[in-house]
């Protein structure tokens, strides 16, 4: 099967979305499917609405068996998306509809076309609601988790070392008001690793502030 897998800006950003579909085009490689990986234009709006004239004149669905269209790329393929899928199966991959994250009306009249996809993949339970919310039926969707590709095992010889004794540090916070230093403002080190773009949205600042406030008790 050819399938032609439409999306926009730089697939080797190491972000959740591209990095999943990588391992999707590795898995689907592997079966023997040929996957071609088409970057229609950059992501931001206004490179996708200049570009979505001459990509859709020059896109010719009968090429291929199957379209996946990733519905970051929702801009530069809402024209054409409708005449597409009259001539071959048309999939929507949606991580998270733009739309939920600007609450933007001109987002939802451009992501229109991704709704009537023959299938739609969604990646949790939360991501698929939200499609049926927005009128997809239950039967055209699909929920396929990101899952990981590390194990971590419960044993602590495989988990990371903290210091020379394989212990956490213990960090001690500047005494407030001259007081010494107690239990109550001693803090365990740990190392956390948020996988997220630095958007308002993500909320960075409230993790950091969150594990900051984290104390040790005893």
């Amino acid at each position: 099967m050819h399938i032609a897998f439409i999306t926009v800006g730089d697939p080797q950003r190491l972000t959740g979305g591209y990095l999943y579909h990588r391992e999707v085009f590795r898995r689907l490689r592997a079966q023997g499917f040929v996957i071609e990986e088409i970057v229609a234009s950059a992501a931001e709006l206004a490179a996708q609405l200049a570009a979505a004239e001459l990509f859709g004149r020059s896109f010719n669905p009968l090429h291929y068996d199957l379209i996946v269209v990733d519905a970051l790329a929702r801009a530069v393929v809402a024209p054409w998306l409708d005449s597409w899928r009259a001539q071959r199966p048309l999939l929507a991959m949606v991580h998270e509809l733009p739309s939920v994250a600007n609450d933007d009306t001109a987002e939802q009249q451009r992501e229109a076309g991704l709704l009537r996809a023959n299938t739609l993949i969604a990646v949790s339970q939360d991501g698929a609601t939200i499609l049926e919310r927005r009128g997809v039926s239950r039967e055209r969707i699909r929920i396929v988790a990101p899952g990981f590709d590390r194990f971590i095992s419960g044993d602590m010889k495989h988990r990371p070392r903290f210091g020379r004794k394989s212990t956490p540090e213990r960090i001690l916070l500047p005494a407030k008001e001259g007081r010494q230093p107690s239990p109550s403002n001693v803090f365990e080190a740990r190392r956390v690793l948020c996988v997220a773009q630095w958007i308002a949205r993500k909320d960075i600042v409230g993790l950091v502030e969150a594990w900051s406030a984290r104390r040790v008790r005893t």
